[in-house]
């Protein structure tokens, strides 16, 4: 989702909520991560026997809530997505934000230079997390 959403072409007036969905999708991938890093500080933190085991299993039940989410998926879910895979229904367009085509956008016109920027920083954003 997050590729799509980096090589999306967006409008200039933002209705597609490009930037928006990126930040949605942001914050499922990192909310995890931060709650697991709060988790492990509070379980440092604790001196009394019970709390730690406490903090311990819910550690464990957050690294496990997405197999439970997915084992919720009803079968026909995922037979249209098997379908769909087979058939080649979800292609990822070419990337309309590449740094080349956005210097060149903004070399075309000096009035692009504030739409190019939120594409900038989706780039370094994608970067950013792609690589974390």
């Amino acid at each position: 989702m997050l590729t799509f959403l980096k090589r999306m072409q967006g409008a200039r007036d933002n209705r597609k909520g490009r930037l928006i969905n990126l930040m949605i999708c942001s914050m499922h991938i990192l909310t995890p991560v931060l709650a697991l890093y709060s988790i492990m500080i509070t379980l440092g933190q604790q001196s009394d026997l019970r709390q730690v085991v406490k903090t311990y299993v819910m550690l464990g039940f957050i690294m496990n809530v997405d197999v439970l989410v997915a084992k919720d998926f009803p079968d026909e879910v995922l037979k249209n997505a098997e379908e769909i895979n087979k058939l080649g229904g979800l292609r990822i367009s070419k990337d309309y934000n590449l740094y080349s085509l956005i210097f060149a956008r903004m070399s075309e016109s000096p009035g692009m230079l504030l739409h190019e920027i939120p594409n900038i920083l989706a780039n370094l954003w994608f970067s950013v997390l792609i690589n974390f």
